[in-house]
């Protein structure tokens, strides 16, 4: 019998795995992602009036209580350390001296804002539009006042469009080892199916709405829906397409925020249909002090197509389930420290396509001033598959994976920023935020046709409308 085997064996072309659950695994990444540069860009855009505080402490105030601009310095600082409420008393003082002091009234209403007093504060910054401002401060207040009307809104929406471009090292997850296994025999990789690098472009358009059901809480009908594009330059195999829409309700109570949504996601790989997943989503969050606590539970059914690069990518089809437990905690207003452990059960069609897999991710956000921001994270996932590929190998797949990922981004006017640029595209920039990100993968795996690295490099741009 081994005559015949060992033929067969070494006859057999190698190649690099074949697409498979990581890009899915990749699509849910970037989509975390997207979120969380959205939701860094925010904030950094909230934080652009207060800067310029400087070291200011009461004891400077006390030592000389009529200096309108230390205890405008002051209030600043307050601010900058979170303190909205003392920042807002220090403000009012300041306007019980002198109420014509326009730019005063312009940072007490954007406090105001913050603490969420949204009728007093369009009354204080709609009075401040009144007196003599400069361009930036002006444009700061009817940028709020757009903002407070928005909130009152019983419906909202938003639409946000991101294009950009990435850069893979190793866009084929290609074995690092230059080898496979097939029946545990340790067969060079073909030379088109080593490690290949590849550019993309890339696109995406998200958009959300919210509806407010009229009740005193503040429950609301929800609703989004997600494109995604990635146009490889090389190796058109791996072109993607996803668009997922979902729906549900928010449901506000005293206990927690409690979100039941359901959703559908088709996803297209080499211009094929290749997965659709449909199911259910639960989402409990709350705040317990100062840390955002949240779990998540998440059911999927999952249908994989036959590729015309994998024919028995239709084994995958089954059911999936998702646990997810998170904390976030503002160390300062600057920065926020946040922690997820997640749990995926995958079933498919055969054992050795099943698996367990263990992640967790640490990240953190620092605002840096100016509209800019930086996030770093760190992720970990251990996957344990339920049993072996007997034309790969007698053992059990097991892999672990680290993931450093850093990002930075900016306002995209503070990039063209300087003199020479005309007026008319800085003006064009406006709400424009450019993101520039590098990342690491590694991949072990004891099994070697597993085992592979990458390293990415993505520069994106995106911008938000609100309706």
């Amino acid at each position: 019998m081994i005559v015949f085997v060992a033929p067969l064996v070494f006859s057999l072309p190698v190649q690099a795995q074949a697409p498979s659950d990581r890009e899915i695994e990749r699509l849910e990444e970037e989509e975390r992602q997207r979120k969380a540069r959205t939701r860094a860009a925010g904030k950094a855009t909230e934080r652009r009036p207060v800067e310029g505080a400087g070291d200011i402490t009461f004891q400077d105030v006390l030592d000389d209580p009529d200096n309108l601009e230390l205890n405008f310095r002051y209030a600043k600082a307050q601010i900058d350390s979170g303190n909205l409420t003392g920042a807002a008393a220090t403000l009012e003082r300041m306007l019980l001296i002198d109420p014509e002091l326009a730019e005063i009234r312009v940072y007490y209403g954007l406090v105001l804002f913050r603490l969420d007093s949204l009728g007093e504060a369009e009354r204080i910054l709609e009075e401040a539009l009144k007196l003599p401002l400069g361009g930036g401060l002006r444009q700061e207040a009817e940028r709020y006042l757009a903002e407070i009307a928005q909130r009152k809104k019983r419906f909202r929406a938003f639409v946000q469009l991101s294009l950009g471009s990435h850069y893979d090292w190793n866009r084929n997850a290609a074995s690092n080892m230059g080898a496979n296994l097939v029946l545990d025999s340790r067969l060079d990789l073909e030379e088109e199916d080593r490690r290949q690098y590849d550019w993309a472009t890339v696109g995406s358009l998200r958009g959300e709405f919210s509806y407010d059901l009229g009740f005193q809480a503040p429950h609301k009908l929800i609703g989004s829906f997600t494109y995604y594009h990635d146009d490889q330059v090389g190796i058109e195999d791996l072109d993607t397409k996803a668009g997922t829409i979902s729906g549900g309700l928010k449901l506000v109570f005293p206990w927690a925020t409690v979100t039941p949504t359901a959703f559908h996601t088709l996803t297209s790989l080499s211009h094929e249909r290749y997965y659709r997943g449909r199911g259910a989503r639960l989402r409990a969050e709350r705040r317990i002090g100062d840390i955002e606590v949240h779990a998540t539970g998440q059911y999927t059914h999952t249908k994989y197509d036959v590729l015309f690069e994998s024919t028995s990518s239709k084994l995958r089809s089954g059911h999936r389930w998702d646990w997810e437990t998170g904390a976030a905690y503002n160390l300062t207003p600057a920065h926020r420290l946040t922690a997820t452990y997640r749990h995926i059960a995958s079933r498919a069609k055969v054992n050795y396509l099943e698996y367990n897999a263990h992640e967790a991710d640490f990240g953190h956000t620092w605002l840096t001033g100016s509209g800019q921001f930086l996030l770093t994270s760190l992720g970990y996932r251990r996957a344990l598959y339920r049993d072996n590929d007997s034309a790969v190998s007698a053992k059990r797949r097991n892999d672990n994976r680290l993931r450093a990922r850093v990002t930075y981004g900016m306002p995209l006017r503070t990039a063209i920023d300087f003199k020479g640029v005309p007026e008319d595209l800085k003006d064009a920039t406006d709400g424009w935020i450019w993101t520039l990100s590098a990342e690491v993968l590694q991949q072990y795996s004891n099994i070697i046709n597993y085992q592979y690295q990458n390293r990415r490099f993505q520069t994106m741009l995106m911008k938000r409308w609100d309706f």
